[in-house]
Order: structure tokens, then C-alpha cells, then sequence
């Protein structure tokens, strides 16, 4: 990332700065995350971190997993998404009997056979987005050195289906499973210096939380020299 908190501002007398956010999700073995935060407490300094992890992903030790970034005018609301929308049903109208299926009223009911029942049937939905997203909100101080950041990352990934059994006989209800990984807060930032944003656990093949595994979430904010007037 090009800039450092030690480079000189660029001097903006009449444009709003831009902002340009990069967000890095690097997959670290537990042992690792302990001795960089732990012992050699590199939470603190997200300059020497983030080389110390680039070291660990050239050795194969660590792999950046997914990487976001986008651009906006200070001050001003940002979102940038890649997903797949996933659309699921939410409520369900239980299982039934047949009625009739003869027309007119001489004709009469057949008889409902217990064995095969109305099966559910979907009345509501929701959308979810699987893939990631990257919502945020930046002010550039005063100095022009520091970055303010309202942020909220997000990744979704597919975790398979639950079965979610009936009567006997039923079929079973089938719904999506999400494994999310997700962190909002908000942070300063100096102009170009990565930052420790937050630690989260993987997902394994299995589809559950690792125990040998962890993410860093790394942020690093760029004041660029693009801008528009001033009203």
C-alpha cells in the first residue's frame, strides 16, 4: 500500500479527499496468531504485522483468503458486494389431506388417503447474500494523516442444507445453511499503515469452526490525491 504516517499530506485546500479502503483476510494457524500478538504483541504495530504475515504466506504458512477494497469521497457512505443472492423459504404452510379434484358440486370428495399428504408448501421467503460485502464510512481528520472509519466486512459462505424432518412419511423440510464471517466497528487509521481490525475463526471442510485455524482481519485505509470541489 503506497502512503505511510510518516509521508507528508497532501495539502487539500478546496476538494473533498478519497478514501480508499482495503480489506485483507489472511488465514493464520492458532500457534502463529499467539506468537505475533502474544509474544511479540504485533497487534499494536500493523506496519510490522502485516509484513510478518506476508512472510508467513511466502513461506506457506499462512494464505490471504479474500481480499475487498473501494474508493469513496470522505465522508460519504461506501458499499461494495460480490455474492450470489440466495433466495430460501422462511414459513411454511404444514402438510394436508387431498381434497377434491373433481369440479361441481354433485360430484363427491374422494377419499383422502393418509399416505399421501399435501407436502409443505413455502409461503414466505428471504434473500441472503453468499459471498462477500464490504460497507463503510470514512472522515478524513484534520492533518490529512488519519482516516475515521465506520466499517462493517463480510463474508457468507454455503454450509450445505439441514433436513428438518416431519410426520412420518413426510418429506422432510429443506432449508440452506450460511457460515458467516463478520466484524463492525469502528477505527482511526493512519493514512496508508495497515491495522489489526479484528480476529475470526474459519470454517473447516466440515463445516464447523476451526480450533486450528484463525483469520485476520487487516484494514488499511489510503487518502489518495483525487477529490472533487468543495461546495
Amino acid at each position: 500500500m503506497a502512503g505511510s504516517a510518516l509521508a507528508e499530506p497532501v495539502q487539500r485546500t478546496n476538494v473533498r479527499p478519497t478514501v480508499q479502503v482495503a480489506m485483507e483476510f489472511i488465514e493464520v494457524p492458532s500457534g502463529e496468531v499467539t506468537r505475533l500478538l502474544s509474544v511479540e504483541r504485533l497487534g499494536r504495530d500493523g506496519e510490522k504485522l502485516r509484513s510478518e504475515l506476508q512472510m508467513l504466506i511466502e513461506q506457506g504458512k499462512a494464505a490471504q483468503t479474500e481480499s475487498m477494497l473501494v474508493s469513496s469521497v470522505s465522508g460519504q457512505e461506501a458499499t461494495s458486494e460480490s455474492a450470489l443472492e440466495v433466495i430460501s423459504p422462511v414459513e411454511w404452510e404444514p402438510p394436508g389431506l387431498p381434497g377434491t379434484f373433481l369440479p361441481g358440486p354433485t360430484h363427491r370428495d374422494p377419499k383422502p388417503d393418509p399416505l399421501l399428504p399435501y407436502p409443505p408448501v413455502p409461503t414466505a421467503f428471504s434473500t441472503r447474500a453468499q459471498g462477500n460485502t464490504l460497507k463503510f464510512e470514512s472522515s478524513v481528520g484534520k492533518d490529512s494523516r488519519r482516516v475515521n472509519l465506520i466499517l462493517s466486512p463480510e463474508i457468507v459462505f454455503d454450509a450445505g442444507t439441514g433436513r428438518w424432518p416431519l410426520r412420518k412419511g413426510d418429506p422432510p423440510l429443506v432449508e440452506p445453511y450460511f457460515y458467516s464471517l463478520r466484524t463492525h466497528s469502528s477505527i482511526t487509521c493512519s493514512d496508508g499503515v495497515p491495522s489489526l481490525l479484528g480476529i475470526l475463526t474459519p470454517m473447516t471442510k466440515a463445516g464447523t469452526t476451526s480450533r486450528e485455524q484463525k483469520l485476520l482481519v487487516i484494514v488499511t485505509a489510503d487518502i489518495v490525491s483525487l477529490g472533487v470541489p468543495l461546495k
